[in-house]
């Protein structure tokens, strides 16, 4: 029988973070080549930044296979930057400490329930919190023409004509 010593200080606990959205920043992108196949992806480290699972590590592999490019183009988005339709050259180190979002399901993994990134997607902090980029800048719009009507209605006399319409072409909403 063996008699080993073994520091488990620094030991995570094997935690199932539930379902869900959640803010995170990136901690770390490398480059990741699979065991079994051999195809090259990038292994995506992200940590949540809020909440009971806050500093909770997710992973999220991003295929370099050219018929999985998509992947990577949503998290190179939703970390702030245009991706252009052409070649390019990515800098992962560009990447990190950008704050963005996540979506977290569950699926079994060799009998066990396991986490897993199910999309990347752009966050932007609100007058309510963090959350998702595009539902804030929607929730700001309609935060906005409601407070344009509010005015309307409290600066117009008797003899005023209140116009309550909104404008079709969405071209003329600043967002």
């Amino acid at each position: 029988m063996a008699k080993i010593k073994v520091d488990m200080t620094n030991v995570e606990d094997r935690v199932v973070v539930p379902e869900g959205d959640y803010i995170c920043k990136v901690g770390k992108v490398d480059l990741h080549r699979n065991e079994e196949n051999g195809k090259q992806s990038l292994k995506w480290t992200f940590l949540i930044g809020a909440g009971e699972h806050k500093g909770s590590k997710m992973f999220n592999y991003t295929s370099l296979s050219p018929k999985a490019l998509f992947s990577l183009r949503n998290s190179i988005i939703a970390c702030g930057f245009d991706v252009p339709k052409s070649v390019m050259s990515i800098d992962t180190d560009k990447f990190i400490g950008k704050i963005v979002g996540i979506t977290v399901v569950h699926e079994e993994y060799k009998g066990k329930p396991s986490a897993k990134v199910a999309d990347v997607w752009k966050a932007a902090k609100g007058p309510k919190g963090w959350g998702r980029a595009d539902q804030i800048a929607a929730q700001k719009v309609t935060d906005e023409v409601a407070e344009e009507e509010e005015e309307e209605v409290v600066d117009a006399t008797e003899d005023e004509e209140i116009d309550t319409t909104m404008a079709d072409d969405v071209d003329e909403i600043d967002v």
